[in-house]
């Protein structure tokens, strides 16, 4: 039968564990792995531990998981934090305004609204996959049949994110940034990136920008749009007083 925890806090160190069983769980905070066969439903709450769905999917809300997660079928983000590796045997990765600092390995396709990801995105097979308004500070984009980027920032001078498909191109829009290479399936001479309103590529473009301008080798030197000076005012004595300048 299901297991239902709700209310206030709970408390559990150690494992939870079911046969068939569906998990609706709010406002847990677990030390332990938890694994059933149906499916699990998390609101709020902490998990120090792994999370497994062996038949079924995963939805977490407003939940902070430190290890790993693998669902047979869906994955769902919403308001979550997750910092270990994700894997979605048969299903999709939905993400909403989360934090996912681990590897994402998926069967039918990727999707982020918001949110930041550090880490590998592979597609085991080619589906799309779609960023929009997301901070990827590092990893790589993988496997994927397409790849869709709209409002984001990808990678830094510092720390390149390759952008890798297997069957179509990839298309940038709304004053995406990606630093690092955006390769339209490899070895194909039909395939383009398409960079649009407003959007750059630092990096190598294969196998034709459009337009070509858009993907430069090196990002360009910053430059310093205004300063801000930070100090308490009005000064209350004559003694000195310390002052932080700051580049923007």
């Amino acid at each position: 039968g299901p297991v239902t925890v709700g209310g206030n806090q709970s408390t559990l160190y150690g494992d939870l564990t079911g046969s068939g069983s569906h998990f609706t769980l709010s406002q847990l905070y677990a030390v332990g792995n938890i694994n059933t066969n149906g499916t699990i439903k998390f609101t709020g709450g902490r998990v120090i531990g792994n999370i497994t769905s062996n038949s079924h999917g995963v939805e977490l809300t407003s939940t902070e998981v430190m290890g790993t997660l693998w669902s047979h079928t869906n994955v769902v983000f919403n308001s979550a934090t997750m910092t270990g590796f994700v894997t979605s045997n048969s299903g999709t990765i939905t993400s909403s305004n989360s934090q996912i600092k681990g590897d994402l390995t998926a069967q039918s396709g990727m999707s982020f609204t918001g949110g930041s990801l550090a880490g590998h995105l592979l597609q085991k097979a080619a589906n799309v996959v779609s960023l929009s308004n997301v901070n990827m500070t590092s990893g790589s984009i993988k496997g994927a049949s397409t790849v869709n980027l709209s409002g984001s920032s990808l990678g830094s001078s510092a720390q390149k994110v390759e952008v890798k498909t297997e069957s179509g191109n990839i298309t940038l829009t709304n004053k995406t940034v990606l630093y690092g290479d955006a390769i339209a399936v490899e070895n194909a001479t039909w395939a383009r990136v398409n960079i649009e309103s407003g959007s750059m590529v630092y990096g190598r473009c294969h196998y034709e920008a459009v337009p070509p301008q858009a993907c430069q080798p090196a990002p360009p030197p910053p430059s310093v749009h205004h300063y801000e000076l930070s100090y308490q005012s009005p000064a209350v004595t004559c003694e000195a007083e310390p002052v932080t300048v700051k580049s923007c």
